[in-house]
């Protein structure tokens, strides 16, 4: 028998933050599909969602995450539009400021691309143990756990990992720096089907640089098509302030500036006072195309936009036909 009172159609994107997106047409959004490379308008209702991608069955009892989510979501979408009113990140206290991290450790976890990315890791690890020890060497028992998982267990296995987020997640994302991400109309922010998007420019070629406890690491969530979330690690503030340090030494001196070490001044200038100041930081177009490679590449399947420009996702893909679908791990 199917959940009483649970929507049927659930979405790992919510509702609220597609809505932030839509265009002109009431509750309608541009999507690009990767896999097709098409572009069309569609519902929020029916986009970044899947039939009981939520429920699931324990023992003989059905159950869904769906109702808690849904929860989740409805306390968390006024902290979220306070942030766009107020143009700011300074605008909750401690126990709402945990809320959030809960929030984004769920959402982090819930996309049909992390679900993907999982099950991928897990068949790719067992090939591969198959491959070096052979399958005769096997108990009886190690073949069960070694064995793929019905849809179910694979349902269990996430929301599992669902359920354990805020604890084992939500502290890595409060102790980033929070910052506010402002764009312009010509130049919007899109939002993918896997909107937490993970970057890291000083990452070390003997380890992975994309954790979200790695040093360096920078989290991006689209929040609307103006404005963005940006969770940076503090050692980017630290450089910065050094960077700054250093130049102004130079101007103590008296010796000349070179154009470039004027800008990089500049730009550093502005970027801090935006932090301390809690306000958000204007950027340029390089930084939203940045941005928005980030939002098509970690997409699963959909990119969202307020506009029918697709330009970017459409040369990616024709470029790089590996990103028709999600991220995936590799063996090295």
């Amino acid at each position: 028998m199917a959940l009483k009172g649970i929507a049927k159609v659930q979405h790992y994107v919510p509702q609220f933050l597609l809505k932030k997106f839509c265009n002109d047409k009431k509750d309608q959004v541009f999507v690009f599909d990767k896999q097709s490379a098409q572009t069309f308008s569609c519902n929020v209702k029916n986009i970044a969602s899947e039939s009981r991608f939520y429920d699931l069955r324990i023992d003989d009892k059905e159950v869904t995450l769906e109702r808690q989510l849904s929860e989740l979501e409805g306390a968390t979408k006024p902290l979220l539009d306070r942030i766009i009113e107020k143009d700011s990140v300074q605008v909750f206290d401690a126990s709402e400021l945990d809320l959030l991290c809960s929030f984004l450790a769920v959402q982090f976890t819930r996309t049909k691309a992390f679900r993907e990315q999982t099950l991928n890791g897990l068949s790719m690890m067992r090939e591969e143990i198959i491959k070096k020890f052979g399958s005769a060497k096997f108990s009886i028992d190690l073949e069960e756990e070694l064995s793929p998982l019905n849809t179910n267990d694979q349902k269990i296995l996430m929301a599992q990992t669902i359920m354990s987020a805020p604890a084992d997640y939500g502290p890595h994302f409060a102790n980033k720096v929070w910052i506010l991400m402002a764009t312009t109309e010509n130049r919007p922010f899109y939002l993918g089907d896997n909107p937490l998007a993970l970057q890291n420019m000083t990452s070390s070629p003997l380890r992975s640089g994309l954790g979200l406890a790695v040093p360096g690491i920078e989290i991006y969530l689209p929040l609307s098509p103006l404005r963005a979330l940006v969770l940076m690690c503090p050692s980017h503030i630290s450089t910065m302030l050094d960077g700054r340090e250093r130049i102004q030494k130079i101007l103590h001196s008296k010796h000349q500036l070179a154009a470039p070490q004027i800008d990089e001044l500049t730009k550093t200038e502005k970027f801090i006072t935006s932090i301390e100041s809690h306000r958000y930081v204007e950027v340029d177009a390089n930084n939203v195309i940045n941005f928005n490679s980030l939002q098509v590449s970690y997409a699963e399947r959909f990119v969202f936009s307020r506009t029918a420009d697709f330009a970017l996702p459409k040369e990616m893909v024709a470029a790089h036909p590996t990103l028709r679908k999600g991220r995936r791990m590799r063996v090295m």
